[in-house]
C-alpha cells in the first residue's frame, strides 16, 4: 500500500514516491531507505531517467529536476541563467544547433539597424533563459525517442554523437559569431 504524506509547503496530500507537490511544485525530500544494509537516498531510478542521465551527460541531474518541474507544473518556461547570460553559445554546448544558429543570425542582421541590436538582443536573451529548457527537454526527448529502437550498443553511440555536450560546437560558434562581426564590420 502507497504512503500518503503530506507537502511540507502546502499541505497537498502527496505519495512517498512523488518529487515534486502536484499542487505548488515544491520539491519534495526523499524519505532515505535501507537496502541490505546500504544506504539509499530516494526511491530507485527508473530507465528512463538512467536513459536521461545518459544522454544529457553533465549537468544531468539539474536538468532532469528541471524538467520535472516543468512537467508537473504543466509549463513550458523554466529560467535558464547560463542560456540567459550566454545564448548561442549555451545552444551550441547543448547541441541545440538550429536554434543556437538563428540566435546568431538575429544577432547579425538587428546589428544593421542602430539601437535595435542591443534591445532585440536582450529580448532574445530574455526568451532562451526562460524557454532554453523547454527546447532542450524537447531535444531530449525526440533523441531519446528515437534511440529507444535501437539495439544497446548503437544507443549508447546515438547519446554519444546526440547527446551529452560539445566543447567543438562552442568554438566553432564563437569563431562564427567573430566571423559574423568581421562581416558586419566590413559591410558597414
Amino acid at each position: 500500500m502507497e504512503n500518503i504524506k503530506a507537502c511540507p509547503k502546502c499541505s497537498n496530500e502527496i505519495s512517498e514516491e512523488d518529487r515534486f507537490c502536484s499542487k505548488c511544485g515544491a520539491q519534495i525530500e526523499a524519505m532515505p531507505r535501507f537496502v541490505y544494509n546500504t544506504y539509499v537516498s530516494g526511491p530507485p531510478v527508473s530507465e528512463e531517467t538512467k536513459a536521461m542521465k545518459e544522454f544529457i551527460g553533465n549537468e544531468a541531474e539539474f536538468y532532469i529536476d528541471k524538467f520535472e518541474t516543468m512537467t508537473v507544473l504543466e509549463k513550458n518556461t523554466s529560467w535558464n541563467w547560463a542560456a540567459f547570460f550566454l545564448t548561442p553559445l549555451w545552444c551550441f554546448y547543448r547541441k541545440l544547433y538550429i536554434l543556437g544558429t538563428v540566435v546568431a543570425l538575429i544577432s547579425m542582421l538587428t546589428s544593421f539597424v542602430e539601437g535595435a541590436n542591443e534591445i532585440l538582443g536582450l529580448v532574445v536573451s530574455i526568451f532562451i533563459g526562460a524557454t532554453g529548457n523547454a527546447f532542450y527537454k524537447d531535444h531530449v526527448d525526440k533523441h531519446l525517442a528515437k534511440a529507444a529502437e535501437l539495439p544497446y550498443d548503437e544507443r549508447m553511440k546515438y547519446y554519444e554523437k546526440k547527446g551529452s555536450t560539445s566543447y567543438l560546437a562552442v568554438f566553432i560558434g564563437i569563431c562564427g559569431i567573430f566571423f559574423l562581426s568581421y562581416i558586419r564590420v566590413m559591410v558597414l
